[in-house]
């Protein structure tokens, strides 16, 4: 398992790996020296604390996995800055988001060539929970590029 996340980050580490009879655990942790302020792009090295993000990520076999993240907050030296501490951005696991880009990619893949309730039954066999709906939202938040379509008349 650390192996299959150092290839979204090099800095992560695995701490822990739970197999249940469920999903598998994987307590993992993120270690870095500084990040830049999401705000006004200062880099900070000076560490404030931790928290924990908690998403899914592509099932390993038939089971679930489920990564819980340790990732540092920076203090912002910067004096006009209004951003006092902030916590550090990574490019594969969006702000807010449940799931990686890796599991979104291998979801979307599913919704394109079937049904949303198919997507859904699917994916549930994979012990990923979704809804019909939330395929749906992330079908619309990708781009298509509609000059490439061979049935698209010139205009």
């Amino acid at each position: 398992m650390d192996d299959i996340l150092k290839r979204l980050d090099e800095r992560l580490s695995v701490t822990s790996v739970v197999m249940e009879e469920s999903q598998i655990r994987v307590e993992a942790r993120l270690s870095s020296n500084g990040a830049s302020c999401p705000r006004c792009g200062c880099h900070s090295s000076r560490r404030h604390s931790l928290y924990t993000r908690t998403w899914m990520d592509v099932p390993e076999g038939a089971m679930p996995v489920s990564v819980r993240l340790a990732l540092p907050k920076w203090f912002c030296d910067e004096k006009g800055c209004a951003q006092s501490v902030f916590a550090e951005r990574l490019e594969w696991l969006p702000s807010y988001n449940r799931r990686s880009s890796r599991l979104d990619s291998q979801i979307r893949a599913l919704a394109f060539s079937m049904s949303a309730l198919q997507t859904e039954r699917v994916c549930s066999q994979f012990g990923i929970r979704i809804s019909h709906d939330a395929v749906l939202r992330l079908v619309y938040k990708t781009g298509v590029d509609e000059s490439a379509s061979p049935f698209r008349r010139n205009r």
